[in-house]
């Protein structure tokens, strides 16, 4: 892969975590209005949605002190393994080109805070 595909690779990805970290507003998210196909998750239909000493966050934590680590995605692999039927392996492009879902629903972390409908 030349340079300049990966710079705009990480460019790309890099705008994409940006977007992922805006803050949310005051409102809290709710399911209502979504298209078709997305999944809901039951939680997101409770009337209180923070679980026990949670603290609702409106946008991602930063999970890192250094920054993303740096992947070579000619070198990536994913694979299914262990309690299986069938145990498969994939590259990045194969990954990429996977059937995808939308699903709406929050996000409890065990360091105590949560995101709702961050997912």
């Amino acid at each position: 892969m030349r340079v300049s595909e990966r710079s705009r690779q990480n460019t790309q990805r890099d705008q994409r975590m940006s977007d992922n970290r805006k803050p949310q507003t005051d409102q809290i998210p709710a399911p209502a209005g979504l298209g078709p196909g997305v999944i809901i998750s039951p939680d997101t239909l409770a009337e209180n949605r923070l679980p026990p000493r949670q603290v609702r966050t409106r946008k991602w934590p930063v999970l890192d002190a250094f920054g993303p680590a740096e992947i070579d995605l000619d070198e990536w692999e994913f694979e299914v393994i262990g309690l299986v039927e069938s145990p498969a392996s994939f590259t990045w492009e194969e990954f990429k080109k996977l059937p995808r879902i939308q699903v709406f629903a929050d996000m409890h972390c065990v360091t105590r805070w949560s995101r709702l409908a961050g997912c």
